[in-house]
């Protein structure tokens, strides 16, 4: 049976006559009339009543009897149509810091959604905590975390490595470097970016209590356009900001250890093609604001 007959046959039903059905489904009333007959000749049965003294649309006993088959097989249709369609749109999860997807990641997403219009891309901005647990229970396909934790079902890798810079909005050019000694604490915008990161930083600066100490990215840049204030941030967003003209960029003469960003995907599964496409996008960009690219596909 063909879906066109069957949609003939219940618009018939539907709207009571062959010339109310034909202007339903656009059509003229002998091509649906020619649906009809052809859906009778494959059934082997008359579905209405035809002769003199024949109001509108009578139906037959047999055709009384087939509108509930009629319903299921154009049920049943349907569904199938939507897992056809289901199985053409692929689904990618992706789990990714608020650090990294406020100021990288709209460069990536961008052109990889023109180029994949069959794929439905799902981002979350997540805690690397919250990201394992996103991939191990199928929420996530794929997610960057900063923190290298060793679960049995999910896979690690390392993505990229970067380095820290002071930041802030400066007037004139900037030195070569900034001197950890000059800096005034009572104006640090802080972020823990990284227990390592921290441990640096609390060596270096003990005892210190007037910085601003914050956890949103957004809010730290609100601070930073604003004189005197300063930060140390990853490359990333450093030299995101710098592009954008809302900061400045400097080296520091004593670094912090660099920070690795890490993939985690679940053990056993195959990596998605669309996953392998996304981080073509991603190396593009991570080298442009100067990190170091270590995955190896």
């Amino acid at each position: 049976m063909q879906k066109g007959h069957i949609d003939a046959f219940l618009a018939v039903i539907e709207c009571g006559s062959i010339s109310g059905a034909a202007q339903k489904l656009y059509l003229s009333q002998s091509a649906l009339s020619n649906r009809i007959l052809s859906l009778e000749r494959e059934l082997g049965a008359k579905l209405f009543e035809r002769g003199k003294g024949v109001r509108n649309s009578e139906l037959t006993p047999f055709g009384e009897n087939f509108i509930p088959i009629a319903q299921k097989w154009f049920a049943l249709w349907a569904e199938t149509e939507r897992a056809a369609q289901e199985s053409r749109i692929k689904r990618l999860g992706v789990c990714t810091p608020h650090s990294f997807s406020s100021y990288a990641m709209a460069d990536v997403y961008h052109p990889f959604v023109q180029e994949h219009p069959d794929v439905n891309l799902y981002l979350m901005s997540r805690r690397s905590d919250e990201s394992y647990k996103a991939v191990e229970e199928g929420e996530a396909d794929i997610a960057f975390v900063v923190s290298a934790q060793y679960v049995s079902r999910l896979r690690l890798e390392p993505v990229y490595r970067e380095k820290y810079y002071f930041v802030a909005k400066t007037e004139g050019t900037p030195p070569e470097r900034i001197s950890l000694e000059n800096l005034r604490g009572e104006r640090e915008i802080m972020l823990d970016w990284h227990p390592e990161y921290v441990q640096w930083h609390n060596y270096w600066f003990p005892n210190r209590s007037k910085m601003v100490h914050i956890e949103d990215m957004d809010l730290m840049v609100s601070f930073l356009e604003k004189e005197g204030y300063w930060a140390i941030v990853p490359s990333i967003a450093a030299k995101s900001l710098e592009k954008k003209g809302k900061v400045q960029a400097v080296p520091l003469d004593i670094h912090p250890p660099e920070r690795t960003m890490y993939m985690i995907s679940r053990n056993g599964d195959d990596f998605p093609e669309s996953g392998r496409d996304l981080l073509a996008y991603m190396e593009k960009t991570v080298q442009r604001l100067e990190a170091e690219w270590l995955y190896q596909t």
